[in-house]
C-alpha cells in the first residue's frame, strides 16, 4: 500500500508513451488498500490502480483521500477494487473514498468493476469535495442501497460529462 502522510506534494507521471494512456499498473493482489493519501497534495497521471481489498469495517479498498488531503487525477483507471465482505453494511467507496475535508480534481477517470459492502461502488464523498470531468462509472455494485456508482454522503460533487451505466445497488 502507497500511504503519503503529511503536508509533501507528490506527483507520479504513468503515461510513459506521452500518449494519454495509462501505462503503469498499481495492484495490490487484495492484500490491502492501494493507496492513501492523509493529508498534503498528490498527482496521479497515467495510472491503473487495481485490486485493492478492505475486508474489515472502513472505507476504500482502491484509492483513499483523507485528513484534509488533496489528489488530482489524470487519465486514472480505478478498477477492480472491493471495501467490505459480504453481509457487511459499514465499507464505503471500492473504487475511491474522498473523506474528512479532503478534495478530489479528476479528468478522463475511470471507475470500472468496484464494489462497497454498504454504498459508493465507484465513488464515495463523504465531508469533502470532487469535481470530475470526463469521467466513466461502469459495473461498479453497492451491496446496500447507497450508490452503485457514486453516493455523495455530504459535502460537494460536480460532474461534467460524465458517463454512468450499468451500475448496480441494493
Amino acid at each position: 500500500v502507497t500511504t503519503i502522510d503529511g503536508d509533501i506534494d507528490v506527483a507520479i507521471d504513468g503515461d510513459i508513451g506521452g500518449d494519454g494512456t495509462a501505462d503503469v499498473t498499481q495492484d495490490v493482489g487484495g492484500s490491502s488498500r492501494v493507496m492513501n493519501v492523509a493529508g498534503g497534495s498528490f498527482d496521479l497521471t497515467g495510472l491503473i490502480i487495481t485490486g485493492g481489498a478492505v475486508e474489515t469495517v472502513g472505507h476504500c479498498a482502491g484509492i483513499g483521500v483523507t485528513a484534509g488531503g488533496a489528489l488530482a487525477l489524470d487519465t486514472v483507471r480505478s478498477q477492480d477494487n472491493a471495501a467490505g465482505v459480504a453481509g457487511d453494511f459499514s465499507s464505503f467507496g471500492g473504487g475511491a473514498a474522498i473523506l474528512d475535508g479532503s478534495s478530489l480534481v479528476a479528468r478522463d477517470a475511470a471507475f470500472t468493476g468496484n464494489a462497497a459492502s454498504c454504498g459508493g461502488g465507484g465513488l464515495y464523498v463523504s465531508d469533502s469535495a470532487a469535481s470530475l470531468v470526463n469521467a466513466a462509472f461502469s459495473g461498479n455494485v453497492a451491496s446496500d442501497e447507497y450508490g452503485g456508482a457514486i453516493w455523495a454522503e455530504s459535502g460537494t460533487l460536480d460532474l461534467v460529462n460524465a458517463t454512468v451505466h450499468g451500475n448496480t445497488a441494493g
